[in-house]
């Protein structure tokens, strides 16, 4: 059974970070899609602005006003993400690393979990699944990320 899940895992298949392009796609929605999730290392995503609204987001990804602005106040202070845990769509991850630019969280019953980087005005926040890589999802958000940053975003 070990060897049967091994090799099904081995199957799954994910492009590499320097095969995935990041020239500014025509819209937002095509960031989520196009970028992040075709990359393998993102299972859902979202970009959302400072002020809570969203910009574009995966289906059913639902990250909510008050969950933009606990995370926003985690940048400040991070002692109540530190107590609290990341909650994003109505999930909690326990918050396992956190700069003054990305925060990292992870949900310990299932090994999955997000990477949310900040920009200069908004939130760039994937979450990686049984089909994403932790590392992988990380790279890309950063990768974005500091090109964003470097455009004025």
């Amino acid at each position: 059974m070990y060897g049967t899940n091994r090799a099904r895992l081995m199957k799954v298949e994910l492009r590499p970070l320097s095969a995935v392009s990041t020239h500014m796609p025509c819209s937002w929605r095509e960031y989520v899609a196009n970028v992040f999730l075709e990359s393998g290392h993102v299972n859902r995503a979202a970009i959302v602005g400072q002020d809570g609204r969203r910009w574009a987001a995966s289906p059913a990804f639902d990250v909510t006003s008050s969950e933009v602005q606990a995370i926003q106040d985690g940048f400040v202070d991070p002692s109540s993400i530190r107590t609290l845990g990341i909650s994003l769509s109505n999930k909690r991850y326990t918050c396992t690393r956190q700069d003054s630019t990305v925060m990292v969280g992870r949900d310990s019953a299932t090994g999955f979990g997000c990477v949310i980087y900040k920009c200069k005005l908004c939130l760039l926040i994937g979450v990686y699944e049984e089909s994403g890589h932790p590392g992988g999802c990380y790279s890309m958000l950063v990768k974005v990320g500091d090109y964003l940053k470097d455009q004025g975003y």
